[in-house]
């Protein structure tokens, strides 16, 4: 297995952008990158693709991919070599179709290599209706790709929805902060829908681990 960068260096440096954030990212107490403002979440997610087999699973070249708001980090993530349908329910720049995840009737079934949504499942109302709709558009055999906010206590129900998007994204387009899973609640949820497994990675910045979860449809 390839060195990990933290081993490598006695300063921490972003997994994405190879730069040290500097004393203020620490003071803040912040997650963001300063320079690419990349996430844990995507920091954990590069070191997975780049250290853990991951890349290599997805096997992206040549595939095509529905992506639920493919930022500009996550698309330096996975690279130019898949063909990437970007959508969100939200009217964003830079989205290719705008469209519900409970409803995804713009793309036809069976026609998707694969799916992914980064932190997305936390935010959406129907979890189920959801994974319904990400399934019937998969071929068989595509994947799933999934990461979520999690932690070892039970699944737990957020009383402030509109905490991260506001009050005009819940009532108008039902775009929310929803629940946070527990871990595992969510391996055994997914799995009604797809095989699953998992890829850890490290977020060199904070030291802290994040899974990231590779779904199958059958």
């Amino acid at each position: 297995m390839t060195e990990s960068l933290v081993e490598a260096s006695d300063t921490p440096t972003c997994n994405i952008c190879g730069k040290p954030p500097g004393p203020e990212f620490y003071a803040r107490r912040t997650d963001i990158c300063p320079h690419c403002t990349a996430r844990e979440r995507h920091r954990c997610l590069q070191d997975a693709m780049l250290y853990g087999g991951l890349a290599a699973a997805l096997n992206l070249p040549g595939k095509t991919i529905l992506a639920c708001h493919l930022i500009t980090v996550e698309r330096i993530i996975f690279g130019d070599t898949a063909r990437f349908i970007n959508f969100d329910a939200r009217p964003l720049v830079g989205i290719d179709k705008q469209m519900d995840i409970h409803d995804m009737s713009q793309i036809e079934s069976g026609s998707m290599d694969g799916m992914i949504a980064i932190h997305v499942l936390n935010h959406v109302r129907d979890d189920a209706r959801a994974l319904d709709e990400i399934k019937r558009v998969l071929k068989p055999g595509g994947f799933f790709l999934s990461s979520v906010g999690y932690h070892n206590l039970p699944t737990k129900t957020i009383d402030d929805q509109t905490r991260d998007y506001g009050a005009d994204a819940l009532e108008q387009l039902s775009v929310g902060t929803y629940r946070t899973y527990n871990r595992d609640d969510y391996v055994t949820f997914i799995e009604q829908w797809f095989t699953t497994t998992h890829y850890d990675g490290r977020d060199l910045l904070n030291g802290t681990t994040h899974r990231i979860f590779l779904s199958r449809k059958s």
